[in-house]
Parts: structure tokens; sequence; C-alpha cells
């Protein structure tokens, strides 16, 4: 062992018994009469700091079955190796206790750098034990060169549990191959947790994973047996090997292939038919979770008999995200791909699972999903399809048939996110049937981008929600939804009963150009109390064919302190939007000002018409905010009337950034004076207004009568 320059001090532990002979290289020696198996420090102190070369000898005779027969884990002293520490702690023969660990050998080691020498561990062979190398170089980030071929002796036998686990995690400036049979002559069957995290974000390493790494392993699948083996191995490249598990047959269990591949950027080829060998029932929780996540140079269909043969109840992540970002896949989804289900959703059990797909083309196979009978379960289908911007057709009706029950949080979130060459209506009932309050994220972004959608939103589409909203549960549902038409269904989003929640509808038929006919007067019904941040923010915006008056009972009670961007945008954008704006149409809002609160809500409405109601915007007072009323009526042409006197409240302090930036920009047919708050205008309660806090607030608006005397800051 080779130290760095200032070293004082040198620990090491030996758990094996036996007779060791240690130099520390300043010329002390000494001898280790062990006869336990006891984990032992051991310590040397120097005299002066300095470079040394510390030799370590002798054999060890027995070894403890729960520690490591040596280890040096998160000494920062150490800067290269050499020899072999297999000859000291070599492989006995005996029947007890006869293999050394090395778990956690050099774990920490930061400072260790240089190649592995290939002798390492000569003096090992035969049946490996649990944890025998886990962990062994992990973390030690500054080691070069290739991993020797052979690094691990002549193991052979059945695979035990842990034996890899981790073993070079996080060894990026590793280069090279992986060399073929690394891992010795193994067969059997696989052991828990094997190869969890072996390779793991060894980034340097580059060419094709040899084809004979995991040969001789048969049989059952075992939990986390193949769990992150190559996660982040961003430089392996060339074609996934198609024999690689062709022996693995029964059932997969917790996480067995979960984030295999994650994050392998330069993988190429295709996924091969049957990889995953002849696995068949109910799979285990994550077991596909991330599999080929980040695979975006992975080509080719997607093989039919992957998953066929798979069966049962859903359970939790059992294919979260396990295509996500394989951009390159193509072709249609098989029908039947992911097997035969039926029962109770479970959580995120496909979460993300064709997310960033782009390449994937056809229609929606009916049925994909199985047959479902239950409740919805968390995330259970968010952003399954996102951005799998090459499907196309109708969305099947049945696709999530069977599901009822209360709403989970997340449970739709982006399911069709981006899917911008979906064509046909949304199914009738499509969402199954629910039976209770409304979950966060529920639905939101669930249609984001669907542009080519098309024909009414279906009147049953979230029947049966009820209860108090939750954050975000319509955030942004149909954005960019341009080409659905008709008229928003009455009591679209079920009934409420009780106070707004942040951002429940913020977006929700954003730049829905299409849609046409009266907004609803139930839309929002039962929704009281205090406002929440982003809660009607663009809800409407952009939806330029809606028509008819604003209800006046739309938002009616709402009531409390203002929240930030509660109104903002919420019906900017709407041209057709005719009559007078309802009087008390906010509720009863009271209290500060809110950063953004109307920045926007009626930016080009140009078909509003008649007065600014009194007392619009509530009973304000206090500081202003930012934003608070930027671009409110910008571009409102067709209003009249005078602007009612303390139609900001009682509002006083310093302004701030934008405070009215725009606020009645090109409202041409106002009349009378400008706005006041207790007789005073505006202008000149804050004469040192400057451009950045009022910049175009009466901009355009040229028949007020005191149009003349309003500084430049303010128009």
């Amino acid at each position: 062992i080779t130290t760095t320059s200032d070293t004082t001090s040198f620990t090491f532990n030996i758990s094996a018994s036996g007779l060791y002979y240690i130099d520390w290289g300043d010329g002390t020696r000494k001898t280790i009469k062990k006869p336990d198996l006891t984990n032992t420090p051991y310590t040397h102190e120097y005299a002066t700091a300095g470079k040394y070369i510390i030799k370590i000898g002798g054999h060890a005779n027995g070894y403890n079955n729960g520690v490591a027969a040596i280890s040096f884990a998160g000494n920062k002293n150490i800067t290269g190796i050499s020899g072999s520490i297999g000859a000291v702690f070599s492989t006995l023969k005996t029947e007890k206790n006869f293999q050394p660990r090395f778990n956690s050998l050099f774990q920490g080691c930061t400072n260790l750098s240089g190649s592995i020498p290939p002798e390492l561990f000569k003096g090992i062979y035969g049946q490996p034990i649990t944890w025998m190398y886990a962990h062994t170089f992990q973390g030690c980030s500054n080691l070069t060169g290739e991993i020797p071929m052979g690094l691990f002796g002549k193991l052979s036998g059945a695979p035990a549990a842990r034996m890899f686990g981790y073993t070079f995690g996080s060894c990026k400036k590793l280069t090279g191959s992986i060399p073929s049979k690394l891992f010795g002559d193994l067969n059997g069957v696989p052991a828990d947790s094997m190869f969890y995290a072996t390779f793991q974000q060894c980034t340097g390493l580059t060419g094709a994973i040899p084809s004979d790494l995991f040969n001789g392993i048969y049989g059952e699948p075992a939990i986390r047996m193949f769990r992150e083996t190559f996660q982040y191995c961003s430089g392996l490249n060339g074609p996934i090997p198609a024999n690689m598990f062709a022996k693995i047959q029964g059932t997969t269990k917790y996480w067995s292939y979960g984030q295999l591949f994650q994050g392998c950027t330069n993988l190429t080829g295709t996924i091969p038919d049957n990889f995953f060998g002849d696995i068949y029932g109910r799979p285990g929780q994550g077991a596909f979770y991330s599999t080929f996540s980040g695979c975006a140079n992975i080509s080719g269909n997607l093989p039919t008999n992957l998953f066929n043969k798979l069966s049962g109840k859903p359970i939790a992540e059992m294919f979260q995200s396990t295509f996500s970002g394989c951009k390159k896949l193509t072709g249609t989804i098989p029908s039947g791909f992911f097997g035969t289900y039926n029962g109770a959703p479970a959580d995120s059990m496909f979460a993300g699972t064709f997310s960033g797909c782009s390449g994937l083309t056809g229609t929606i196979p009916s049925g994909l999903f199985g047959t479902f009978d239950g409740a919805p379960a968390q995330s259970m289908f968010s952003r399954t399809f996102l951005e799998c911007k090459g499907l196309e057709g109708n969305i099947p009706d049945n696709l999530f048939a069977g599901i009822s029950g209360k709403p989970a949080t997340y449970m739709y979130q982006g399911t069709f996110y981006g899917c911008s060459g979906l064509t046909g209506s949304i199914p009738s009932g499509l969402f199954g049937t629910f039976d209770g309050a409304p979950a966060t994220s529920m639905f939101a972004e669930t249609f984001y981008g669907c542009s080519e959608l098309n024909g009414t939103i279906p009147s049953n589409l979230f029947t049966g929600i009820h209860g108090t909203p939750a954050a975000t549960m319509y955030h942004k549902t149909f954005y960019n939804c341009t080409s659905l038409t008709g008229s928003i269904p009455s009591g679209l989003f079920g009934t409420f009963d009780g106070a707004p929640a942040a951002s429940m509808f913020n977006g929700t038929f954003q730049n829905c150009s299409e849609l046409t006919g009266e907004i609803p007067s139930n839309l929002f019904a039962g929704i009281s109390g205090a406002p929440a941040a982003s809660m009607f923010a663009s809800t409407f915006l952009g939806c330029a064919n809606l028509t008819g008056q604003i209800p006046s009972n739309l938002f009616a009670g709402i009531s409390g302190v203002p929240a930030d961007s509660m109104f903002g945008s919420t019906f900017r954008g709407c041209s057709k939007l005719s009559g007078h704006i309802p009087q008390k149409l906010f509720g009863n809002i009271y209290g500060s000002p809110a950063n953004g609160m109307f920045a926007g809500t009626f930016f080009g409405c140009t078909n509003l018409t008649g007065p600014i109601p009194d007392g619009l915007f509530g009973d304000l007072y206090g500081a202003p905010a930012a934003y608070m009323f930027s671009q409110t009526f910008l571009i409102c042409t067709n209003l009249t009337g005078t602007i009612p006197e303390n139609l900001f409240g009682q509002i006083s302090g310093n302004l701030t950034t934008y405070s009215f930036y725009s606020t009645f920009g090109q409202c041409k047919n106002l009349a009378g004076e400008s706005a006041k708050i207790n007789g005073q205008y505006l202008y000149e309660i804050w004469p040192n207004a400057t451009t950045a806090q009022v910049q175009q607030m009466y901009s355009g608006a040229i028949n007020l009568t005191d149009y003349a005397d309003i500084p430049a800051a303010w128009k």
C-alpha cells in the first residue's frame, strides 16, 4: 500500500485469525498472532509526515462470517495498491468459514488511484459466499485503467446473496471493456441482490457487455438480482447480448430487473426477443422499474414476447418508467404486450412507462393494461405516454375500464402529455367512475398538448368526484387541446364543497381555442373560502371562441385575503366573451394585495362591454404588490363608462415592479377621470412612480378627461 505524502497515522482492520507480518514502511515491523475472529483495528503512528509503502504478509486460517477479512474502508491516506491480498486471505481447504469476505475492502478510499492489480484476489476459488465482494471498490473515484481479466479468481458454483453488490459503484475513471467471464464460472440459481449496482455509475467503461457475463445463471429470479447493475454506465456501447438472461425462468421478484440499464445512453441495437428469459406469473414490485430508462440509442420494435406471459394482480411500480426516454424505439406497441392483469390498480404501476418514446407509432392497443376492478392508485398512469408524439388514432374507450372509487394523487397526471398525434374524441367515461374527494394533481396535464384530439369533452369524464378541492387537481388538463370543440359541459369537474387549493384550475383550458358556447355558471360551484395561489390562473387563457357573459356566480363563494396570481390571466384572450363584467365577480376579497393577483385577468377581452363594476376587486388595503394589476384590462377596447373610485381599494405604500403595468392599456372607450383612491389620482398619490412600476397604465386610454395631465411615466 502506498500512502499519501502527508500520512502521520494509518489504520486498517483484520477480522480473520492467522499469522501476519506488517512492514509499516518507516523501518517498523510488527508480527500479529491473531487467534480470534474479532474485527480488530491496527494503527501505526509515524514520527514525521510522509509517503510510506506498507507491506502486509502472512496467512489467514479462519474467517468471520459477519465482516470483511481485512478492510481499509474510508482510509483517505491510500494512493496505490499492488500485490495479492488473496495470497494472504485465501480460500481455505476447510468446510466451515472457508472463504474470506472482501466487502467494503477499499470502500470510500477516494485517494486510491492507478489500476487494480490483476493478481489482487489470486488464491480465491470455489463457491462464493454472501457479501463476498460487496462494495469492494465503491467510491474509489480515482481508480483508473481497465478491470483486469480474471480479477475474481476462479469462482465457481451457485451465486450467493449480495456477492457483487456495488463492487465498482461510482468508479467513474475505470476504462475499457468489462472482461469476459469476469465473475468466473458461476453456475446456479440467482441469489438476492447478487449483482445489485455492481457497475453503477462506472461512466468510463466502454465497449459491449460480454455475452457470457451471466450465462451460467439459471432458474427462478431473485429479489434485486440485477437491480441497477449497469445503472448510468453511459460509456457502454454496442447491442445488448441476446442471451444475457436466457436461462432465467419463473416469476420475477421485488426489483429483479429494476434500473438495470438506466442511463446507459450509448447502448445500441434492439431489445432481444424473450430477453428476460421465460418469465411468467405476477411480476414483483418494481421488477421492471426504469429497466431501460434513458437508453436513448436503443432502437427497433418492442418484442412481443418480452412480458406477454406475465399475469395476475397489478403490483406497485411494476412497469414504472421501463422505457422512459427510449426515443429511438419504433413500431407499434404490441397487443397484449404487458401480459394479462386483473384486479385493483397499484401505485405507479404504469407511471412513465413510455415517457419520451417519441418514435413509437400506431394506435394504443385496446386492453393494453389488462382488466381492472378497484379503486385508483397513486400515480398509476402518471406520464405513461408522455411525449409519445408518434402515437395516433383514437384512445381506446376501455383503456382504463373497471377502475372505480376514490381518486388518488397523480393518478392520471400527464398520461397523454404531448401526444400530439392522437386523434378522435375523448371516450365517454374514459377514466372509469369515481366516488370521492379530489386528489392532488389527479388530472394535471392529462391531455396537455393533445392538439389533434377533437370533438366535445364528455360530460361524464370526471363523474362522481365531490368534496374539498385539491392542489393542481385540474392543472392544465386540456392545455393546448386546440381541436376540442363544443361547449364545456355543465358540472364537468364534479361537485365541490370546500376551500380553493393552489393551482387547482391553473391553465385547465388554456389555448383551447375551438371550445365554444358559454361558461357554465355551476362549473366551480361549491368552492368557498380563502383564495389560493394561482387557483384560477390562465384557466380560460386563449379560449377565443367562448361566448356569452361571464357568469356572475362563477367565483361567488371565494372570500378572504388575496393570493399570488389567484386570477392571473383567467380570461386572457377570450375575445368573444361579451356583456358586462359581473359585479362582485371575484367574491368578497379583502386584505393586502398579492403578487400578480389580477395580472392579465381580462387581457384581450375585446368584446366585454359596459362599465367596470364598483368593488370588482373587493376591499383592498395595505402595501402594493408586484404585477398586482399588470395588464388587467389591456386591450379591453369596448369597456365603457368611468373607472370606479376606489376600484383599487385603500392600498397605500411604495409601488413595486409592474404594479400597474398596462392596467388600462388601449381601453380607448373608458371615459371620465383616471383611477382615484379617496378622491386623489393615483399619479398624485405616487408622484415619483417609475416606468418599471406603472409603464403604459393608461396607454391609448385617450378618452379619459385628464389624459393630457397624466404623467408620461404612466402612459
